[in-house]
């Protein structure tokens, strides 16, 4: 179930940052979707090209998939209150490909490796 997270954790952290107005769930979702699986191709944990296919659905259905000026620290910051932060630990959803994601448990330490 953890797994169908995919994008939740960026994306509850620009909910917050928005006061919950102005961005919807789906569109906050969206953004952490395309964060992470670029994220994930910088750092060859996801095949290339995964997060321009991302991107292309997303543009296809007009939604945002920038940070909406938000910068990583804001994110992180947000991030270290989310229910998915369990004591020292995040459990973060990374994708491989299309279809292939996986749970990837990080300190708070490591976590700006992925934002």
């Amino acid at each position: 179930r953890m797994i169908l997270n995919f994008g939740h954790t960026i994306g509850h952290a620009i909910e917050k940052l928005e006061n919950y107005k102005g961005v919807s769930h789906g569109e906050a979702v969206a953004i952490g979707m395309y964060s992470i699986a670029l994220r994930c191709e910088e750092l060859n944990i996801c095949k290339d090209g995964v997060a321009n296919r991302i991107k292309s659905l997303l543009d296809k259905f007009n939604l945002p998939y920038d940070l909406q000026g938000k910068t990583r620290e804001d994110i992180i910051d947000a991030i270290s209150v989310d229910k998915k932060t369990i004591g020292d630990f995040i459990n973060l959803i990374l994708i491989e490909d299309i279809g292939k994601v996986f749970i990837h448990k990080v300190t708070h330490e490591e976590l700006e490796k992925f934002i």
